[in-house]
């Protein structure tokens, strides 16, 4: 019974994980899009 909870558990920790990965990948593209676009200005 132990083997199913620790399985999910690791799953959904893998899970969370990737998506911190996503989210930190997009927001170093929004800065350095952003960064782009105040220096076009200048």
């Amino acid at each position: 019974m132990d083997y199913i909870p620790v399985h999910l558990f690791k799953v959904g920790t893998g899970l969370n994980a990737s998506s911190m990965k996503l989210v930190s990948c997009n927001w170093v593209l929004d800065l350095i899009e952003h960064i782009a676009l105040v220096s076009a200005k200048h």
